[in-house]
């Protein structure tokens, strides 16, 4: 699948910032990068969704609470 804009997946950017992540011998990456994906994730389905929290929770594959939890743990 390409990429429109850049000509580069995601995919191949993210195993970019993996590498480099992992070069700079940093450890507890996953426990990082999960919850700021998490994050881009609620933002796009709430911004597709004109902020319909329970829309916007179907598209994620999670139930309403779940979303509503995970954006009050992301604003701490």
């Amino acid at each position: 699948m390409k990429e429109r804009s850049t000509g580069e997946n995601w995919q191949a950017l993210f195993k970019h910032w993996a590498m480099q992540k992992s070069l700079s011998g940093q450890e507890g990456v996953l426990s990082e990068v999960i919850p700021e994906v998490e994050v881009l994730l609620m933002e796009v389905a709430l911004e597709k969704t004109a902020g319909k929290r329970q829309e916007a929770a179907k598209l994620l594959g999670w139930g309403r609470n779940t979303l509503t939890r995970k954006l009050k743990e992301s604003d701490k």
